[in-house]
């Protein structure tokens, strides 16, 4: 199933935009906007926490949308994970399991208490010994791994509860951290953190033209 014309019609027009942008951004409305085109969405819509046998049309390609997004960066972890002191498990393997129990649970072969499980098992956030991107990357995922459960997280970005996935994921993608893992804090690192916008435009491009129309031929 191709997206309806209208959100094609959007995004080329915010693919124009975000190729002319200074940065490269594309913006929290605008994201919202596309959203919002996919369709009376439950989560986009809700305060509260909703589940699967109750998700629309829009919320199975939202979730599929953030799916993707997770995926796109989680080759971060794979290229620069490492094992903890305490845990013998790396961010790799941690989002490969992640990322299979969104696939499993949005295709229905896995059920709410089994992927709860996988999202219990990986809920932490102290991470001292990974560099900045690849804790966005894992956070993506975990995101994800949220909204696919409740339909939502417990951030509030550009909708309470939702779209966390897609900033966590930019950010990994596009982030030069030169400080060692578990350097100093993330809001306040020795050396500060730079930024690639050719790779942020790369980005969108991909996530504009490919993501988009890939999560509406997953719904079917």
């Amino acid at each position: 199933m191709q997206p309806p014309v209208e959100v094609q019609n959007l995004c080329q027009r915010y693919l124009e935009k975000v190729r002319h942008a200074p940065e490269y951004e594309l913006m929290d409305e605008d994201r919202l906007e596309i959203y919002l085109k996919f369709g009376h969405s439950l989560i986009l819509n809700n305060s509260t926490s909703i589940r699967l046998p109750d998700f629309t049309k829009a919320d199975f390609v939202l979730c599929w949308l953030a799916f993707l997004t997770a995926k796109k960066v989680s080759f971060i972890c794979k290229r620069k994970s490492v094992f903890s002191e305490w845990d013998d498990t790396s961010e790799a393997e941690e989002v490969k399991n992640i990322l299979r129990a969104v696939q499993a649970y949005l295709n229905k072969r896995m059920t709410f208490d089994e992927a709860n499980n996988v999202l219990q098992e990986h809920w932490f956030f102290y991470r001292p010994d990974i560099t900045y991107d690849v804790l966005c990357a894992w956070r993506a995922s975990m995101n994800v791994l949220e909204i696919t459960l409740f339909g939502k997280d417990y951030y509030v970005e550009l909708v309470p509860g939702f779209d966390t996935f897609t900033i966590q994921a930019v950010e990994a993608y596009t982030v030069i951290d030169y400080n060692l893992p578990g350097e100093g804090d993330e809001d306040e690192p020795p050396i500060p953190l730079d930024y690639d916008i050719s790779k942020r435009l790369r980005f969108w491009e991909w996530w504009l033209i490919e993501a988009i129309p890939q999560a509406w031929e997953l719904v079917n």
